[in-house]
């Protein structure tokens, strides 16, 4: 969308200019008059829709708004130079030179909330924010001074002094650079006019506040005018020298590459987040720029007897500010607007077919304002299950209202989108939107069979039937345990000559098994109804302490002194949370009916252990078995499970 964006900011602002034209979007404000007598910096505020200037000779900040107007008037800032937003947006950092400080303002209001004072012999003229330190571009004052970097913790920490070392540091303060898209970067420039250090950079690792060199280049390699980093912090853009606008490696600041494209003069430059660039020739006071990646203009912007100092791009927007000054003085803000939008409507007939039948696509390329052109150009893609990355079909031309048709015979089943797309014109941003339409499929029948119970730790073997003919033959067969342990996949392979698939699987819970089919062109993707299989728990019961055991009538009886308590033992399947139940029955009248229920708790290693207390009547026969109740004995992964009884008696 940039390319589209920017060709028509600058050269539909060059035509309504040449053409004196009424009619169609305006490219440009008109300017705003500043109340400024030349310009250290520009910062755009995107939360508070406004435009920040600074100003060191007049010690003042203007603050405007998106369409120049001026909102605010800050002064008595005498050597004020960069500007600054703070990581959450609510602070505006001013580098004040003349009063060594660094002055942090309100955003929202522009009132003055703090200072931090440097050193009474530094002269803070440079900012950038990375993360949460402050780092300042300061020099001394003097002609021979040399440049600086230090730091700041914000919201107002100690001030760290120079990083740079005696050997190497710029001529004067240093132009410093952040990039949204690399949080962890710096970036600093020598903008000075010294033959011996102008165009040295230096380029930073400062995730833990830290400067930490990474590369640079100390060689001179030529004069800088304005530098700017690219979003995610990967090259250095910058303009110099009668034809020297340039773009290097930040892995190698010295490789300089041309990106001028036979437009000479720069002085400032202008990059926007998407990679355009946008620069100011003093050769013949135009606004020239390229396109994302391109070294050759893409559009220009007359500004007659005005000259342009900054160039500064709205953060995630289309907007580019410039501030101009002509040969009285007198400075103005201009703003280059968005360009008309579009927005394409799509409606498919019908929403629902069968393959290789007719549908039709129709729509209209729906615009802000005039395009350009009579007609336009459609661009058509079809995706489907056989073309997942989509399939070009002819191009569609709109009529003169800009509407549109065409017929398709979808060749497969399912979802089938197509995508329209306008590439856009000279004063028209580009836009696409798609339709879907559902293309019936087949539905294979699929199943899977499997014993409805299962032992603790039995395998079973599980088969999975597919009954269609299908190009597609592999099936998966899953099982998807009870709790929190995830299905996991047992076979995923080609059924055989009549449509079938097995493979074995182990139990230990309660396991629901299901075939899937993935579906192919023609037929739909289907899972199979849940095979469940109820699997019992391990369980074990030993009882202790009795004098004998012997069998009473058929049955092996433990006999106890009426006088002792016996001991029940049982070992159960763990998990966490799980209670076992043991159910006592007393022989009465001939039948066993329920005497006692008693739940015991397991350890994490599936152990209980039981007590029965109270005064035992002797001359009665008891059983007793453990038992695991599926929601009752503390979780539902496992079948309701009855172990063994133990029978016993009580005597004198």
């Amino acid at each position: 969308m940039l390319r589209a964006a920017l060709t028509f900011v600058l050269v539909a602002a060059t035509t309504l200019v040449a053409a004196g034209a009424s009619s169609g979007p305006a490219a440009a404000s008109p300017g705003g008059s500043l109340r400024i007598t030349g310009v250290s910096d520009v910062l755009v505020d995107p939360a508070r829709q406004q435009v920040l200037i600074s100003d060191a000779k007049s010690g003042t900040i203007v603050v405007t708004d998106y369409r120049a107007a001026t909102k605010a008037v800050r002064s008595g800032l005498a050597g004020i130079g960069d500007l600054v937003l703070s990581p959450d947006g609510k602070t505006v950092y001013a580098a004040v030179a003349d009063a060594h400080s660094i002055v942090a303002f309100d955003a929202a209001t522009m009132t003055e909330t703090g200072r931090h004072f440097i050193n009474v012999a530094a002269f803070p003229r440079t900012l950038a924010v990375a993360g949460g330190t402050l780092f300042v571009g300061y020099d001394f004052g003097t002609a021979n001074s040399r440049g600086a970097l230090g730091a700041l913790d914000l919201p107002g920490g100690t001030f760290r002094r120079n990083f740079f070392t005696a050997d190497g540091s710029p001529h004067e303060a240093p132009r410093l650079l952040t990039a949204a898209g690399a949080p962890g970067r710096l970036v600093a420039t020598d903008v000075s006019s010294d033959a011996t250090t102008q165009g040295n950079t230096w380029v930073y690792d400062v995730a833990d506040g830290v400067p930490a060199e990474i590369a640079s280049t100390t060689a001179a390699p030529g004069p800088v005018a304005d530098v700017e980093l690219s979003r995610d912090g990967s090259q250095i853009l910058g303009v110099g020298g009668p034809c020297s606008t340039f773009v290097a490696p930040a892995s190698d600041p010295a490789r300089r590459v041309s990106m001028h494209g036979g437009y000479c003069g720069a002085t400032a430059l202008g990059v926007h987040p998407d990679g355009g660039r946008a620069a100011i020739s003093y050769d013949d006071n135009r606004v020239i720029l390229f396109a994302a990646g391109l070294d050759e203009m893409h559009g220009s912007f007359d500004l007659y007897e005005d000259k342009a100092d900054r160039l500064v791009w709205q953060p995630g927007g289309s907007r580019l500010f410039a501030v101009t000054h002509d040969w009285y003085g007198s400075y103005e803000l201009h703003v280059f607007f968005e360009p008309v939008t579009t927005a394409i409507s799509l409606k498919a007939t019908p929403a629902a077919a069968k393959r290789d039948t007719p549908v039709e696509i129709s729509g209209r390329l729906n615009a802000s304002g005039p395009i350009g052109e009579a007609v336009a150009g459609l661009d058509v893609t079809r995706t489907d299950a056989e073309s997942p990355s989509g399939r070009s079909l002819p191009q569609v031309v709109t009529d003169s209202n800009l509407y549109f048709s065409f017929s398709d015979y979808p060749p497969v089943g399912g979802t089938v989108t197509y995508k329209v797309t306008y590439r856009g014109s000279g004063v028209a941003a580009g836009s696409s939107a798609q339709v879907s339409i559902t293309v019936a499929r087949s539905t294979p029948a699929l199943q899977v069979l499997a014993p409805s119970s299962a032992a603790y730790g039995s395998t079973v073997t599980v088969t999975a039937l597919l009954d269609q003919n299908l190009r597609n033959r592999t099936v998966a067969i899953w099982a998807d345990p009870a709790g929190a342990e995830p299905p996991r996949l047992l076979r995923n392979a080609k059924v055989d000559a009549y449509g079938v698939l097995t493979t074995p699987v182990k139990l230990t819970r309660t396991t629901a098994l299901i075939a899937k089919y993935a579906g192919d062109a023609r037929y739909t993707p289907v899972s199979s109804p849940a095979r469940l299989v109820y699997t019992r728990v391990a369980v074990s019961l030993t009882n202790s302490r009795q004098y004998k055991t012997a069998k009473l009538g058929s049955l092996p009886t433990a006999y106890y002194r009426k006088t002792v308590h016996p001991l029940f033992s049982t070992t159960m399947t763990p998990y966490p949370g799980r209670k076992e139940r043991l159910q006592f029955e007393v022989l009465r009248n001939g039948k066993w009916a329920a005497w006692r229920n008693v739940d015991v708790k397991l350890s994490a290693a599936g152990k209980a252990a039981y007590t029965l207390t109270g005064a035992h009547a002797t001359g009665v026969r008891y059983r007793v078995r453990a038992a695991y109740l599926r929601g009752t004995s503390g979780d539902t992964v496992n079948a309701t499970t009855y172990g063994a009884y133990r029978y016993f008696t009580f005597t004198k």
